[in-house]
């Protein structure tokens, strides 16, 4: 099945955080709720049209920035170690700029 190459990665990142077992319940759900987002709101847009579609793409890309933002306050906080972190910050980082482009071709 073809699928955007965001979407790709936007699912393996979340199944990752996901699978993932983190020293702070609070935080980890809050990745795992935000991680997913991401995914389950590009494979909305994609079946969207017009303004439906720019919208689920601003909203998994709202969400990227939520994940983001989580993993640096895991990773500060000592919860999350630095090597995973990067990762997934890199990963979450890209698929931002993705999206992005593809916010920005749609308007």
């Amino acid at each position: 099945m073809a699928r955007l190459v965001v979407l790709q990665i936007a699912i393996r990142t979340a199944a990752a955080v996901a699978s993932a077992r983190l020293a702070h319940p609070v935080l980890a759900q809050q990745l795992v709720r935000s991680s997913s987002s991401v995914a389950l709101n590009i494979a909305e847009g994609t079946g969207r049209f017009g303004r439906d579609r720019l919208q689920h793409y601003r909203i998994a890309y709202g969400s990227c920035l939520e994940a983001k933002t989580t993993v640096e306050i895991l990773v500060l906080a000592g919860h999350l170690d630095r090597e995973t972190g990067r990762r997934w910050w890199a990963d979450l980082h890209r698929i931002g700029g993705l999206l992005w482009g593809l916010m920005k071709s749609l308007q």
